[in-house]
């Protein structure tokens, strides 16, 4: 089966948050382990820093043509990452938090606003914030919830 505009878009997304790794540019790990998935990460199931990529809505802002001619719509896809770690060994939790969001928004703002997979255009990318994740301090952890919007148009044939 072919992977549809909406399943290269989560895939370069989790690719952009793979590259979080301790160095000179990025200070966590949450790029240590990253899917796409249905949903947020579940609690009981993390043990390391985990981040999860998925779709929360999409919605079409009109398109062109008739019911009798090809047609294009312009898609909007509102996308989730859940970043979930520990706090670090010798740092607190708001300072966590703090380099959670940090990477999210530089992982997330591409210099060029255009979303790619293997070195191909396939949307384009707007960061819209990130939130903090509630009820996860109680396991231990710390959450960071940011929110995408990618923008694509995809032609409808009648059938």
């Amino acid at each position: 089966m072919t992977a549809t505009t909406e399943d290269n878009i989560l895939e370069a997304i989790a690719e952009l948050m793979r590259q979080v790794s301790p160095s000179d540019v990025w200070q966590t790990d949450i790029g240590s382990s990253v899917a796409v998935a249905d949903g947020p990460v579940e609690i009981e199931d993390t043990t390391q820093a985990e981040t999860r990529v998925y779709t929360t809505t999409d919605t079409i802002n009109g398109g062109k043509g008739s019911e009798h001619q090809d047609r294009e719509c312009r898609i909007t896809l509102a996308i989730l990452v859940d970043s979930l770690a520990r706090p670090p060994e010798g740092g607190t939790a708001s300072q966590q938090k703090s380099r959670m969001k940090a990477d999210h928004r530089k992982a997330l703002m591409p210099t060029s606003a255009q979303l790619l997979l293997a070195t191909v255009r396939v949307s384009n990318i707007r960061y819209m914030g990130s939130e903090l994740i509630d009820g996860v301090s109680s396991a231990g952890l710390i959450g960071v919830r940011s929110r995408v919007e990618c923008f694509y148009k995809e032609p409808i044939t009648p059938v």
